[in-house]
């Protein structure tokens, strides 16, 4: 069990505080979104958001970090292109198992918790998977690897929510989810540095350890990070108020005021009102997966949940699913010594595995140094598209910018078949994927706002379990279409990125009340 310093901490200084002025005697009740209005944005959410930033950063790693790891370890595992696109997909698979119990547990157990555990136990699977020496034994365990980091991937957005005001929000969420970006960046830099060394390290007979191996270990290091520092920041106010413990959230509230203002006068006279939808109660197992299910398959509820599910898989397919083969595509573009369309360089090299026998008998695996240029090339992209997106949120609003999102990503797909220039390819390569990805980050703000905190991580959860279910989904289909319907295929995914930006229009604007 993790300490809770939260409490005892702010519990601390709060008293000290509280000796230095007269308490007013008449307690005055304060609705909890008032009292965040109150506290304002300061140092306690600085510090709430570069910690979610950093879990984000280790999502991105953990799911997209094998896309690199994949073509370095051809001539250690053989695989076939069938089998690079389901060890792709896997993690996301393993997250799709096991999103309705995180959501559970997140909603009933506490957000913080359900994270540390998460991250703590995906670093073992990274750590694990390093040694793997087959096929088998490194897909199962990307599978559990997936399960571990489901935890983490989608509570981090109620979590970090929960401690700001409703107007603030989306444009909080959408600058923490910067780090994805970044994590692209470190995801490339790592393996450009990792893979430029050529050891090999005999740890058994026909058992070598080498540099792909340590990118397992490298691309979980932000996970560890982000669990050990769990340990220093309290847990969602907002999440103590809908379980009924309404003078725990009141202490991490004065936390936060307290460290945003440097003083608890004008906070401390203030009493948190119970939120109407809190009616916590001490349930079995079965009765209380039922209350934390049911609700959300009430109308109108029921829709706005669907609705956040199918964008989600619009989102996930061109992010999760054709951005798994970004390296891949690239690394087959770059070797192309002709001007050739896209679909014409896949056809020509077929998606042959580019590991390579040379005349002495010694495998090779290739992979361009301009591939990691490229994926350096998509980080710069997504982190411009983020900052600029996270600016425009204070002045558009989210359902438009969305929409937005959506169509230009399915713009340039569509473009993308029509140019021979490589650079032009990048910029249209990068500006589908890197905006598809962000819609998840909008859609998911949309679900904070409109759905009730008890059931809210559980909503959230389940939408991204779809949004993985499309990942793995599309990211296998593409191993076995790509080849022979290639134009299809990208037509394919600029429709379905339409579909995501046409059912924007089933969504409220504001929160239910």
């Amino acid at each position: 069990m993790s300490p809770q310093l939260d409490v005892e901490i702010s519990k601390g200084c709060i008293e000290s505080e509280k000796d230095s002025y007269q308490k007013n005697e008449n307690n005055q009740t304060i609705k909890f979104d008032a009292a965040l209005e109150l506290i304002g944005f300061g140092r306690a959410q600085i510090e709430i958001v570069l910690l979610c930033g950093v879990t984000i950063m280790a999502t991105i790693c953990e799911t997209m970090g094998i896309s690199v790891i994949i073509p370095a370890s051809k001539c250690d595992i053989s695989m076939s292109t069938g089998n690079r696109g389901l060890l792709s997909g896997a993690t996301f698979l393993g997250i799709v198992l096991s999103s309705y119990v995180w959501g559970y547990l997140s909603d009933t157990q506490g957000r913080r918790k359900m994270m540390q555990y998460g991250l703590y136990a995906t670093g073992i699977c990274a750590l694990l998977s390093s040694f793997a020496n087959d096929f088998a034994s490194l897909l199962v365990l990307r599978l559990i690897g997936g399960v571990c980091i489901s935890a983490p991937s989608a509570t981090v957005f109620p979590y970090l929510g929960e401690f700001c005001t409703p107007s603030k929000r989306a444009q909080v969420i959408s600058f923490a989810s910067i780090a994805a970006m970044v994590a692209m960046a470190y995801i490339a830099l790592i393996g450009w540095w990792i893979l430029s060394y050529d050891f090999s390290l005999k740890l058994g007979e026909n058992y070598f350890y080498k540099p792909w191996r340590l990118l397992f270990i490298m691309y979980t290091i932000p996970g560890l990070v982000a669990a050990f520092t769990f340990r220093l920041v309290p847990e969602s106010p907002k999440f103590y108020n809908a379980i009924g413990k309404t003078q725990r959230a009141l202490e991490v509230l004065q936390h936060c005021y307290l460290k945003n203002r440097g003083t608890l006068l004008g906070f401390s006279e203030y009493r948190l009102d119970s939120e109407p939808e809190s009616s916590y109660r001490k349930l079995g197992l079965l009765p209380s997966l039922r209350q934390q299910t049911l609700p959300l398959l009430k109308w109108p509820l029921l829709l706005y949940f669907m609705v956040c599910c199918l964008q989600q898989i619009s989102a996930f397919a061109v992010y999760g699913g054709l951005g798994l083969w970004y390296p891949e595509l690239m690394n087959q573009v770059t070797s192309s010594t002709d001007n050739l369309s896209i679909c014409a360089v896949v056809k020509g090299a077929q998606m042959k595995n580019p590991a390579q026998i040379s005349t002495d008998g010694n495998c090779t695996a290739l992979i361009n140094e301009e591939t990691f240029i490229y994926i350096l090339i998509l980080a710069a992209f997504g982190t411009s598209f983020a900052v600029i997106i996270s600016i425009l949120l204070s002045i558009i609003d989210q359902k438009t910018m969305t929409v937005y999102s959506f169509l230009v990503a399915a713009s340039a797909g569509v473009g993308l078949l029509f140019t021979t220039n490589r650079y032009l390819m990048v910029v249209l390569f990068c500006s589908e994927v890197s905006l598809a990805g962000y819609t998840m980050v909008l859609v998911n703000g949309i679900a904070v706002s409109i759905f009730p905190t008890h059931i809210r991580a559980m909503a959230v959860s389940l939408s991204m379990m779809m949004a993985r279910l499309s990942s793995f989904t599309f990211s296998s289909l593409i191993g076995l279409i790509m080849e022979d319907h290639c134009e299809a295929t990208f037509y394919m995914f600029s429709g379905i990125l339409i579909l995501g930006a046409t059912l924007i229009i089933f969504l409220p604007s504001n929160r239910l009340s």
